[in-house]
């Protein structure tokens, strides 16, 4: 019997993570990452995928910035 174990290469990971308050932002923009913002409080809206995304305290946007975003 033939051993078919799949061998994958170690690769580089990176986490950043900060915390700040919302900047609103003047044009959409792009980046190759996994976006999550985490709302502590208030509110903001998200311009993304051709739609308005409105954000509450308490909960988690994840999307990936590949797609052009902005905060309004």
């Amino acid at each position: 019997m033939r051993d078919s174990t799949l061998i994958v290469p170690e690769r580089p990971f990176t986490f950043v993570a900060w915390q700040s308050p919302p900047q609103v932002m003047q044009r959409p923009h792009v980046h190759t990452d996994l976006e999550l913002n985490l709302l502590l409080s208030g509110d903001m809206t998200y311009f993304l995928a051709g739609r308005f995304h409105e954000l509450s305290a308490g909960h988690l946007a994840v999307f990936w910035a590949g797609m052009p975003h902005r905060l309004t």
